[in-house]
């Protein structure tokens, strides 16, 4: 299981209701195999047919073409709440089923063989190609590129989707120093961070393991009576040492006033 905190079923089942680009161009383009197919058999003209069938083929393809660009605005402001929220108990469901969609094994094949692509691109055995990739600045980090798709492709190991989205940004953004000249020198650092984000536990598990203090639990007295969260015996000690100190200082002078 790539990301255990999740339900297995969202994104299925119980998941949000989602576009489907594949289904609804499909559906509306599947029409125009009718007046093909009648246009074929003699039914209607053949001109016509085909006129038809392309009408119904263009707005499968506008329609897919809509459906992909809602589908990748949902999945862009799944990723901005994956990035503020670290607990997936806190998380919509629309970004629970994009943090599966990050975590899955399609998902993370197709990162690692992007990544292989871009290591082989960067070996002097090839011509440079049309890819803008800052080759003076990314073939002495082949190794790391190297590292960071093995990672990547190790399914047994679980990762992250704000790892994830990390390699992602590191892949496919203008900005991101394996294609911007003026941020060559952050390209290395930005390749071990990434490495070190998909080796690193899980922000959720490591908020539910590591305990908010150093102090074991004070069991409950009598009546079911509880000590304060973080208080224990020694402070209350010392107070008590001071306060009587002090009373002893002020009983003392009265008495040998009364003497």
């Amino acid at each position: 299981m790539d990301f255990p905190h999740f339900d297995a079923r969202v994104g299925r089942r119980a998941g949000p209701d989602l576009p489907r680009p594949i289904q609804s161009g499909s559906a509306v383009a599947a029409v125009g195999l009718v007046p093909l197919v009648l246009g074929l058999t003699g039914v209607i003209r053949p001109v016509s047919g085909l006129v038809f069938a392309a009408i119904f083929l263009a707005v499968g393809a506008l329609q897919w073409s809509l459906a992909h660009f809602e589908l990748n605005g949902i999945r862009r402001r799944a990723d901005l709440e994956l990035q503020r929220e670290p607990r997936p108990s806190l998380l919509s469901s629309v970004a629970q089923w994009r943090a599966h969609e990050l975590t899955s094994d399609r998902h993370r094949l197709g990162l690692a063989r992007a990544l292989a692509r871009t290591e082989r691109d960067l070996s002097p055995a090839f011509l440079p190609g049309a890819s803008p990739l800052n080759r003076v600045a990314a073939r002495p980090q082949v190794e790391l590129f190297g590292r960071l798709a093995e990672r990547l492709a190790t399914l047994d190991r679980p990762v992250t989707p704000r790892a994830v989205l990390q390699v992602e940004e590191l892949l496919t953004s203008s900005d991101s120093p394996l294609y911007a000249p003026e941020r060559a020198s952050e390209l290395r650092p930005a390749l071990l961070a990434s490495i070190r984000a998909l080796d690193s536990c899980p922000e959720w598990l490591a908020v539910e393991q590591v305990p908010t203090s150093g102090q074991k639990t004070i069991r409950a007295g009598r009546n079911d009576v509880r000590a304060l969260p973080g208080k224990t015996r020694r402070p209350l000690t010392a107070t008590l040492g001071v306060a009587h100190t002090r009373f002893r200082r002020f009983a003392m002078p009265h008495r040998k006033a009364q003497r």
